[in-house]
């Protein structure tokens, strides 16, 4: 009894164990295929983004490519002959760059034409002006003027080939094509065929229409599915009608019909070749307005084979486990448990090390779009500057390091107390976000007017490094300032125009009068006796007089009119050097009584430039007596001195002077019509002068001379410039 008890007892045993073993078994197996199943996927999802990846890459580098000026036709001019013109040599140095990708690249006009194939048709010579317009792909552009992904061919060689179509635009008008081919080759060697799992596993990829277009095996390359199928059961004897082929693959690659209805998954199916089970995973390749679809397939039986040998290992155990089955079943349960914890393990430090790669790529992508920010960027923490973009490096010049922003003095003088509140508010937190509009200079170019930057700032409150910190984004809004600036005064000029030229008339018309009647006055006196000859000299000085003073108002008359209704420059090609000097032969004699001494430095190598030689003269000497006015009441000793010279293939002229300067708030309005800081001075001028050099296409600024005085810079173009500024 207590042996049959012993022998149930042991059968039970051996049955609960055998049970166990099984249901680990099966635990094992399913785990095993699941995890598989999840790593075909990630494969398949990670080839597939790259495939589109590369699609997407060739696609935005052809759309830079077609908005390149190399590409833009010039305005007035017929497209065909504008691309047949331009970008030839681009193409066939990206082709040379890229020949391992891209089969072709192919330049066409408005109406198809073929105007350029790099590289050219081997044994074909020149394609000449063959027109491809009623191919679909040319058609659909030719019609839409939008980008187009082309259906798979076959290229001369016999090569599975996509075309990329970019419209090319210029002047808002559809001026051609630009085609760029990659060969499915490209695509396979590249992201497709190095895929590789266990001993016979591989990824093949088929279009939208169920043809093969990259697997193993090169004969299946360019055949429907439904063709390979058909084709490996004719090569075992079996034949299928067409209802019977259907039926055969909704059973056996249930897999082809759930890519239709979903965008990934997984799942199992017969290899028709090899009759045996495989593992698939799928997934869709979005290339242009279609779908591709990628599959990664492992044969079972290498996964099976590590579970059956676990399988034979753990019913081998189970007559050792009968008889150690306290500690066999411990063993088995911490063994689970342990397997469990690894999976578990490995599973999170996947998605850490994903993680970490993705944050990565976020961090660089971050640091990238900083670095080349057209906007200055910086941060403040603690009162002083812990980080600066390489644009407001830019901005600032080289700053000291540490740097506190409020030991910045090279603000603007207008600007300075502005700057000193928006400063106090941003550091005290009393808003989340403040924005001004500040002028200052780099460092170390303080009162230079050419570098004065004008810049719009938005500070903001934000968290770095685990610390409270203030955002600054600054952005150089100069030159829209300058253009403001540039309308502003011109809308002035006009105005001030015709109000002086309406002043000069008023006052000429009278003042005609006064003297012809002077003269005749004159003429009068002569010929009369009756006041004796002192007092005929005396009425006459009087006249004379008069005369001067009604000259001195006509003279006045004329420059407010030449100011009204300036002339233009007559360019002709001239040695500024010549206007120099007759400007220092005129001033040299008023220079000496004034007790000033002149310096002169004239480059002999200064090539001749398209100037108006008077015109140039009368800025240059107004210059010289402005700088000898300045320097009136200035100690000895006084300098000024003139130099030329070529910068840049300008013509550049500097007149600097010892006199006091021009303050640095006063700079950016001195060029302003009838401003002036002289009592004596009609302040027209310098606006005058600044005028005559911008119709030459030239610039006329002012900054501090080597002495501390007043230096103006003349810059004229050599070349003739077809538009004046």
């Amino acid at each position: 009894m207590t042996v049959a008890i012993g022998i149930v007892i042991g059968a039970v045993v051996i049955a609960v164990v055998l049970g166990l073993a099984y249901v680990s078994q099966r635990e094992f197996r399913d785990t095993m295929v699941y995890q598989t199943e999840q790593q075909l996927l990630t494969i398949a999802k990670a080839t597939a983004r790259s495939v589109e990846g590369f699609v997407t890459l060739h696609s935005e580098a052809l759309q830079t490519m077609a908005q390149e000026t190399l590409f833009q036709a010039e305005k007035g001019t017929a497209a065909s002959r504008d691309l047949a013109d331009l970008g030839y040599s681009r193409l066939e140095l990206f082709y040379e760059v890229h020949k391992n990708d891209v089969d072709a690249i192919r330049l066409l006009d408005a109406r198809g034409d073929l105007l350029h194939r790099s590289p050219p048709r081997k044994g074909s010579g020149s394609e000449g002006r063959k027109n491809l317009a009623e191919r679909p792909s040319v058609a659909y552009v030719l019609k839409k003027h939008k980008p187009y992904v082309g259906d798979v061919f076959l290229n001369q060689a016999g090569i599975l080939t996509i075309s990329l179509l970019e419209p090319v635009f210029s002047e808002n008008q559809f001026r051609g094509i630009l085609e760029r081919r990659i060969t499915l080759d490209a695509i396979s060697e590249r992201f497709i065929q190095p895929v590789k799992l266990g001993g016979r596993g591989c990824a093949w990829m088929f279009d939208y229409k169920d043809v093969i277009l990259s697997h193993p095996e090169k004969r299946f390359i360019g055949l429907s599915i439904e063709e390979v199928i058909r084709k490996m059961h004719l090569a075992r004897g079996e034949r299928f009608h067409e209802h019977g082929l259907k039926e055969h693959i909704l059973k056996n690659h249930n897999y082809l019909n759930r890519l239709k209805l979903e965008d990934s998954g997984f799942g199992l199916f017969v290899n028709c070749e090899t009759n045996e089970d495989e593992l698939v995973a799928y997934k869709k390749v979005a290339i242009g307005d279609r779908d591709w679809n990628l599959v990664v397939a492992l044969p079972y039986d290498e996964i099976a084979g590590p579970i059956n040998r676990h399988a034979r290992n753990i019913f081998a155990l189970a007559g050792i486990v009968v008889f150690l089955f306290g500690l066999g079943g411990a063993f088995l349960l911490k063994t689970q448990r342990r397997k469990a914890e690894l999976e578990t393990e490995a599973k999170y430090l996947k998605e850490m090390a994903a993680s970490a790669n993705a944050l990565r790529e976020s961090e660089r992508r971050l640091r990238d779009l900083v670095n080349n920010s057209l906007t200055g960027i910086f941060i403040i923490q603690e009162d002083r500057i812990v980080y600066k973009n390489p644009e407001q490096e830019r901005l600032f010049g080289p700053l000291p390091e540490p740097f506190s922003l409020k030991d910045f003095q090279s603000i603007h003088p207008h600007d300075a107390e502005a700057f000193r509140r928006f400063y106090q508010k941003v550091m005290s937190g009393a808003a989340n976000a403040l924005d001004t509009e500040i002028r200052f200079y780099p460092m170390n170019r303080i009162g230079n007017a050419v570098d004065m930057r004008w810049v719009h700032c938005r500070a903001s409150l934000i968290q770095y490094q685990r610390k409270e910190a203030v955002l600054v984004n600054m952005m150089d809004i100069t030159r829209a300032k300058e253009f403001e600036q540039l309308v502003l005064t011109k809308q002035k000029m006009v105005s001030l125009g015709h109000v002086a030229a309406g002043i000069a008339h008023e006052i000429r018309n009278p003042l005609s009068g006064i003297n012809i009647y002077l003269a005749t006055l004159k003429k009068l006196l002569g010929d009369s006796g009756d006041l004796g000859q002192k007092g005929v000299q005396k009425a006459e000085r009087i006249v004379e007089q008069i005369q001067s003073a009604s000259g001195k108002i006509e003279s006045v008359v004329k420059r407010v009119m030449d100011f009204s209704k300036p002339s233009r420059p007559k360019l002709a090609l001239t040695n500024i050097n010549q206007s120099i000097e007759e400007a220092i032969n005129l001033s040299a004699l008023t220079l000496r009584k004034r007790g000033i001494e002149l310096e002169k430095s004239l480059s002999p190598a200064l090539p001749q430039c398209h100037a108006d030689s008077h015109l140039i003269e009368q800025v240059i000497l107004n210059l010289v007596t402005n700088a000898a006015q300045a320097m009136r009441d200035a100690e000895d000793p006084k300098k000024i001195e003139i130099a030329s010279f070529v910068e840049n293939n300008h013509v550049v002229i500097k007149v600097s002077d010892s006199g006091p300067g021009v303050p640095v708030g006063d700079r950016d309005k001195i060029f302003d019509p009838f401003f002036t800081t002289k009592s004596d001075s009609s302040g027209i001028g310098l606006s005058l002068s600044h005028r005559i050099i911008s119709d030459h296409g030239g610039s006329l600024d002012v900054a501090t001379s080597k002495w501390g005085g007043a230096e103006f810079r003349i810059e004229i173009p050599v070349e003739k410039r077809t538009e004046t500024r």
